[in-house]
């Protein structure tokens, strides 16, 4: 039997816990009219085993020909499962691998659970195969064996007063990670871009935010890809944030973004690195950015270290 004539396209991906939701559109196929004709099922790897996703919600529309799975499974045992999209029935039927052709809102990177910091064998990485980039899923961390935990240590402004947020990992960073930001309420700067990395120890990595007076009005919101996981990232530190240096302010927000705001004279004076303004600086002698890094609770002397390997690059 023929495949359809136009490539199956993945509409909507989602991972909660441990359960997997998509949507998937493609054509319906002559003779089948009905939505039992297609499904969504999973075959495991290096398997014979065979996974038929629960039907949520199927609509077919004979005008346009074209029929909208939506499937859902709540958990894979373990393993690595390759999805498809099927129709007909007996004889007549047939399946295609999907996941090349996909909403723009679905990340190349796909979407795991690892922002929940699940056990080993309770990880969820939906993802998309390299060349044929096809959907599959990785159930109980047998492709995605360790995904780091990265956090935020602070943020250190860089000779130019740009923001540099100074990251921690639980191993050593690696080539492929990938650090995203996406810009909201910046009409010309709108929309994801990969942001420029350095290294700045064992494990520790800076990380350069698009900040900058000129973007006053927009929110930043992260993401980190390490260990082939997508992963939600909080940038912290914004109380510490030096606005009467830079001339812009970092305020955080209730989704766990940072908003660009124009400082204030209020503002400088409560962002100021150091609370008590030492005699020196009040008679005109600014203290160095290394010693306003020191200066920052729990995480100064590493903000400093991380400040003076950010300059070393620049020189």
């Amino acid at each position: 039997m023929a495949e359809p004539r136009s490539v199956t396209r993945l509409m909507d991906l989602r991972v909660d816990g441990r359960k997997v939701t998509m949507s998937v559109a493609g054509e319906m196929v002559a003779g089948f009219h009905y939505p039992e004709a297609y499904r969504v099922i999973a075959r495991k790897r290096k398997s014979t085993t065979i996974c038929e996703l629960s039907t949520v919600r199927a609509d077919l529309d004979p005008d346009d020909g074209t029929v909208l799975l939506t499937a859902e499974q709540d958990g894979f045992e373990r393993g690595v499962w390759d999805l498809y999209f099927t129709y007909g029935t007996g004889e007549r039927s047939g399946e295609v691998r999907f996941g090349r052709d996909r909403s723009k809102d679905i990340p190349p990177e796909g979407f795991s659970n690892a922002d929940d910091r699940p056990q080993l064998n309770d990880y969820v990485v939906a993802y998309f195969t390299k060349g044929a980039a096809n959907l599959s899923i990785d159930s109980g961390g047998v492709l995605h064996k360790s995904v780091p935990v990265v956090k935020s240590l602070g943020l250190v402004p860089d000779e130019d007063g740009r923001a540099v947020a100074v990251l921690g990992l639980t191993r050593e960073p690696a080539a492929d990670d990938e650090y995203f930001c996406t810009l909201e309420g910046a009409q010309e700067y709108a929309g994801r871009q990969l942001l420029p990395t350095v290294r700045l120890g064992e494990r520790l990595m800076g990380l350069r935010l698009p900040a900058s007076p000129e973007l006053v009005g927009a929110t930043m919101r992260f993401t980190a890809v390490v260990g082939g996981a997508r992963t939600s990232l909080v940038v912290t530190g914004a109380e510490y944030w030096p606005a009467r240096l830079t001339g812009f302010e970092l305020r955080p927000d209730r989704r766990d973004g940072l908003e660009i705001l124009k400082a204030s004279r209020a503002s400088a004076a409560r962002h100021e690195i150091i609370g008590s303004v030492p005699r020196a600086e009040r008679d005109g002698a600014p203290r160095s950015f290394k010693a306003r890094m020191r200066s920052v609770p729990l995480v100064g002397d590493a903000l400093a270290a991380g400040h003076r390997k950010i300059r070393g690059k620049r020189q």
